[in-house]
């Protein structure tokens, strides 16, 4: 798809982005690039000891390293292979052994709050599919063990493309973890299981979702509730929305529907820079609609009165499989939107014109205090072109962004990472 660039908007804002980043590239013999939002950030590009897309990237304990687990290798392949890389000091280490078994489209959370079977800050992983099976198979990396240990018991049903939510809510189900969704082996899952990081068991919902859904979003409210976005369901793409409430084990539909249809977006939870919680947003982003086009639009999910509200600006580049990451400190703006397909090939899915594109986005509310925002274009954008990476904020949120792996603009697994 040939995409028509619109004329970028705040231009003097992007002006000031671009002096700032000539200014760091003098400074650094252009190894380097700054961007926007409020920082000075040098990119820099690292070698990964293996090509890897589709991976899930986890944050551990100390807030520098990040557990780099399964997805495809370069022969796109599931792949069990699983790494740590230091933020710190740029290099990776090896757990002690790989993962019990190959795993791609599986989840991986990290517990903050733990139990007697499954420790603070141990990695929840479920799911996923081998070479040939999808799979009920869930295990958890131990820190203090440097290894991978199966949990206590299998997951109910087997599960791929489900989300992975821990619970924060002060309640009876605080610190366990909801698993919703995703596919099986005969279709799209309406089912939803708790697991007991006490007992390092499942426990099925006995609620159905509302909805069937895989390659959705899951979201964490502020009192503890989980929003489950869009998705593919038994009946094509949809622009619905539902809420699970610990306090009563039920899925409940949003008060309004997203504008579009979206599955394989993105969607993460935005704050107005401030530490009040009443005034935040979820920000849904990007994705592929019910005729397989690639969306530039995005909603935002109102916490308090349960419904969204289309955001009247637009994506600079229609995008899906993207990254979205906080910013560090930033006065300029609440996420980063970084790479990303900007096509979809039917045909050749991986071959979708991956792109180095990085947007921000600002929240700002309303004086109806009705949740909106706008995008910002960036001057530098990524140094690769990437889809199905990762990216990760480190340093107890000051920074940088860790982007790892994803496949090139010529669909071909990356081998590399970057610092931005």
């Amino acid at each position: 798809m040939f995409l028509f660039l619109r004329e970028k908007r705040f231009l003097v804002l992007k002006s000031a982005f671009v002096v700032l980043t000539l200014i760091i590239f003098a400074n650094c013999g252009g190894s380097g690039g700054g961007h926007g939002g409020g920082g000075g950030v040098v990119t820099t590009v690292f070698s990964l000891p293996y090509a890897m897309y589709g991976h899930r990237a986890t944050l551990l304990g100390n807030e520098d390293d990040i557990l780099l687990t399964g997805g495809f290798n370069s022969s796109d392949n599931p792949s069990a292979q699983a790494v740590i890389y230091d933020s710190v000091t740029g290099l990776f280490h090896h757990p002690f052994s790989d993962l019990n078994e190959r795993r791609s489209n599986h989840e991986a959370t990290r517990l903050t709050k733990g139990g007697t079977r499954a420790p603070r800050d141990t990695v929840l992983i479920t799911g996923g599919e081998g070479l040939s099976f999808i799979t009920n198979d869930a295990e958890y990396y131990d820190e203090i063990l440097d290894d991978f240990v199966t949990t206590q018991s299998s997951m109910i049903d087997d599960r791929k493309r489900h989300s992975s939510t821990e619970i924060d809510c002060n309640c009876s189900l605080d610190g366990y973890v909801l698993i919703a969704g995703g596919r099986d082996n005969f279709g799209v899952l309406d089912t939803a299981e708790l697991f007991n990081p006490n007992t390092g068991q499942f426990i099925a919902v006995s609620d159905r979702l509302v909805r069937p859904r895989e390659h959705h979003s899951a979201t964490l409210l502020p009192d503890g509730r989980v929003l489950l976005a869009g998705g593919n369901t038994s009946t094509g793409v949809t622009k619905t929305a539902e809420i699970f409430d610990p306090l009563t084990l039920r899925f409940t539909s949003a008060a309004s529907l997203m504008s579009d249809p979206r599955q394989m977006h993105r969607a993460i939870r935005v704050g107005n820079r401030t530490v009040n919680t009443a005034d935040d947003s979820v920000l849904v982003v990007g994705g592929l609609d019910d005729l397989d086009l690639v969306l530039d639009t995005g909603d935002l999910f109102d916490t308090v009165f349960d419904d969204f509200d289309k955001i009247n600006d637009t994506l600079l580049f229609e995008v899906f499989h993207q990254a979205v990451e906080k910013l560090p400190n930033s006065f300029v703006s609440d996420a980063a939107i970084m790479g990303g397909y900007t096509d979809f090939n039917p045909s050749s899915p991986l071959d979708s014109d991956a792109t180095a594109e990085v947007e921000y986005f600002r929240y700002t509310p309303t004086s109806s205090n009705a949740p909106d925002g706008f995008f910002l274009s960036t001057a530098p954008d990524l140094y690769r072109s990437r889809a199905l990476h990762s990216a990760t904020l480190v340093d107890k949120g000051d920074g940088p962004i860790v982007v790892i792996g994803g496949v090139d603009f010529a669909g071909f697994a990356r081998a590399s990472g970057e610092d931005f």
